[in-house]
């Protein structure tokens, strides 16, 4: 009777185990975010998330952009905060000096995700006009969105997400090389662990081995 309680301890723990629901989480992909994911309203800061293509040539962390950089922010444009803020590769040059077209990059990784349950969520804005994507695929165009309020998505389970690292990219495809700036607020959704294997399939092997063990201690005697 000693081996059966054990036995019966040890499924249901197992039970208990098997069955946790898996864990989902967010991620914050907004622009204009030091590490701690808190919002930077000071011009000329680097972004914690967000590189940009340089016009030398490489890539380097984009910069918030705020009134009083030299280069300025466009009176046009939504007030940086509370939840993300227009970023730029140099704020205090008119024009950043790049040709386009050239890109904003935000990775996140999603090795150990289930993709059939991310997707995203977000409204973006740009000065003067682009499109996001996601792995290359392409998700929203714009131009001229000073309010920041171009809606976009990424729906649950999308054929866009990869196993790994993934790349949402804002790309400048019109400028007038004056006050170019772009800013996204979106998070990315349900990222949840790979679901578990269900509780049944492993106890049912371990009850028919307790049902059993009666036989066998029965044969014993």
């Amino acid at each position: 009777m000693k081996i059966l309680g054990l036995l019966a301890i040890t499924v249901v723990t197992t039970l208990q185990f098997m069955t946790a629901p898996a864990r989902a989480d967010s991620v914050n992909l907004s622009t204009g975010l030091d590490a701690s994911d808190t919002v930077i309203l000071t011009g000329n800061t680097l972004d914690a998330h967000w590189t940009v293509d340089q016009p030398a040539g490489g890539i380097a962390s984009a910069k918030v952009v705020a009134p009083g950089n030299v280069g300025g922010a466009f009176g046009p444009w939504a007030p940086n905060g509370p939840n993300s803020s227009w970023i730029t590769i140099d704020p205090n040059s008119f024009g950043n000096g790049s040709v386009i077209p050239y890109s904003y990059y935000r990775t996140f990784n999603l090795t150990a995700a289930d993709l059939l349950t991310a997707s995203i969520t977000g409204t973006w804005g740009i000065d003067d006009g682009g499109e996001v994507r996601l792995n290359g695929n392409l998700v929203s165009s714009s131009a001229n969105d000073y309010s920041a309020t171009t809606p976009f998505s990424v729906p649950t389970g999308s054929s866009f997400f990869v196993a790994g690292a993934n790349t949402l990219t804002i790309t400048m495809t019109n400028s007038d090389n004056f006050l170019e700036a772009v800013r996204l607020e979106a998070s990315l959704n349900d990222v949840s662990a790979a679901a578990p294997i269900p509780a049944t399939a492993v106890c049912g092997g371990a009850l028919l081995g307790l049902l059993g063990v009666p036989r066998l201690m029965r044969r014993r005697v």
